[in-house]
This record gives structure tokens, sequence and C-alpha cells, in this order.
């Protein structure tokens, strides 16, 4: 499955006697609006919407689940996603592709971010000094190995990327 999302952005109006007109109106002005958050996300979510129109334009049917989400709060709290993510009935998908566009006729289709992980070892207390290698229960001993193994894991994923990578602008992750 994809999870294909955009966010939606509500930023602080700032000082109201430097707006022309109301930050609460959506004014369009010489073909621009102006009201709060107008521009934070446009992009992103308008080709979210035009995605969707032309997969189902076209009769596209996908061979996996393919889910369009938007969300709000990505500047101040990211609320929108922590909602979609604490809902009891949310789908975990297999990847996902943030849509942002906040740069000016830009539309980023992922980008650098953190991959956020909990990694729980189970296992009796004990102490990794006292620990019995035979025995291979000591959650320490499971650890050390798993933070050991990180660094071959980051290599490997850097070399993955290279190899699919056409775009030499896009940075290596680390």
């Amino acid at each position: 499955s994809l999870l294909v999302e955009a966010h939606i952005d509500t930023v602080p109006h700032g000082d109201e006697s430097k707006w022309v007109g109301s930050p609460w109106s959506g004014d369009i002005r010489d073909g621009k609006i102006y009201a709060r958050g107008a521009h934070d996300d446009r992009v992103g979510a308008a080709m979210l919407w035009m995605l969707h129109d032309l997969l189902e334009q076209c009769g596209v049917r996908t061979e996996g689940d393919l889910h369009f989400l938007v969300t709000t709060e990505e500047e101040l709290s990211s609320g929108g996603m922590k909602a979609f993510l604490s809902h009891p009935k949310k789908f975990v998908p297999d990847a996902h592709i943030g849509l942002d566009g906040n740069r000016t006729h830009h539309c980023i289709t992922g980008h650098a971010g953190a991959l956020p992980f909990e990694v729980v070892f189970d296992g009796p207390w004990g102490s990794v000094l006292l620990a019995d290698p035979k025995q291979n229960s000591n959650p320490l001993t499971w650890a050390c190995r798993f933070v050991a193994a990180l660094e071959r894991f980051a290599e490997v994923t850097r070399a993955r990327f290279r190899e699919r990578n056409s775009d030499a602008r896009w940075p290596d992750p680390v």
C-alpha cells in the first residue's frame, strides 16, 4: 500500500495592522490569494487532488491500496499526522510519499527527514558484563548487537539509495 500525503496549514496572522484586508478573508487580488496559510501548502494539496482525479479519469486501478491524506498543523505541532497515527482504525502503509510544495513553483515528492522507530528487547534484566553469551537471553546484549549493526545498516541504505537514485542533487541519507 502507498500513502500519498499533503498538508495544509493555518499560520498565525501576525500583526493585523500590516494586512491589506482581513487575514481571515481569503481575498483574491491580482491572481493571488491573501489569507492565513494560503501558501502553505497549496501546491502539495492541489497535486494530491489532481493525482486522485487523474487516476479516476484514466480508470487506473492499482495492484495495492492507494491512500490519500491531507493533514493539518504541520508547522506547529504535526497535529493532523498525530491524529491520524493515533486513530484506532488507522492503516499502516508500506510506503509514504509526502507532497510539500511550499517553494515557488516546486513540489517535493519526498524529502529528507527522520525515520522514527522504537525497538524493544524483552527479557530478564542483567548486566552486559555478567551476561552469559551462550544463553542469548539478556536484552542488554541484544541491544548492544543491534546498535553495533546500525552502522552497517546505514552503509547498506546509502548504497541502495545511490544505486536507485538518478538525481545527483538529492543528498545521501544520513
